[in-house]
């Protein structure tokens, strides 16, 4: 039987990888144990989302394995599921184009390999060495010269605009 830190610590051993790259591109064998196990359905599709997700999607057949491992071992009235989450981007076919997560992960400094766990002094240290994007962006934007991650910010999910805002007379620097 296998004990709940280390299950913990396996499945976090797994995010890991995904997020720095590891093995990404495969049928990963952790994801297919749990399957195999029936673990809660919930911890199959964020480890499958964030692979997806770190690997600007999943070769199609990974895809079709993992959707037809889920809906033979927990029930096709998932297949709603499979596809909103495909509809929404997060568990989606490889396309042609270039994978921006390597390059949105060390431009904003997602992975800190060497967070100070007796001095900590960077939120990575909270999350086990990943800083989260929201985290990291409004750090960013908090400073003087965001201007230079212009192209990085370009490369996220979703719509982006700039919007200026004015400043009361009363509130303008002298």
């Amino acid at each position: 039987m296998v004990s709940a830190s280390e299950a913990f610590f396996d499945n976090l051993t797994v995010e890991q990888e995904f997020m720095t790259g590891v093995d990404t591109d495969k049928v990963n064998t952790y994801i297919e144990d749990c399957i195999s196990q029936k673990d809660p359905l919930i911890k199959i599709l964020r480890l499958a989302s964030m692979q997806s997700v770190c690997n600007n999607g999943l070769k199609q057949k990974v895809l079709d394995y993992y959707k037809r491992e889920i809906l033979q071992t927990y029930g096709y009235e998932h297949i709603l599921t499979l596809n909103n989450l495909e509809k929404v981007g997060l568990l989606k076919p490889q396309t042609g184009s270039r994978n921006n997560y390597p390059t949105i992960r060390k431009t904003l400094k997602l992975w800190m390999e060497d967070a100070n766990e007796q001095n900590p002094n960077d939120i990575s240290y909270v999350y086990s060495g990943y800083a989260p994007l929201s985290i990291r962006l409004t750090q960013v934007l908090a400073r003087p010269g965001w201007r230079s991650i212009e192209e990085v910010l370009k490369m996220l999910p979703g719509s982006h605009f700039e919007e200026r805002q004015q400043l009361p007379s009363g509130l303008h620097k002298k």
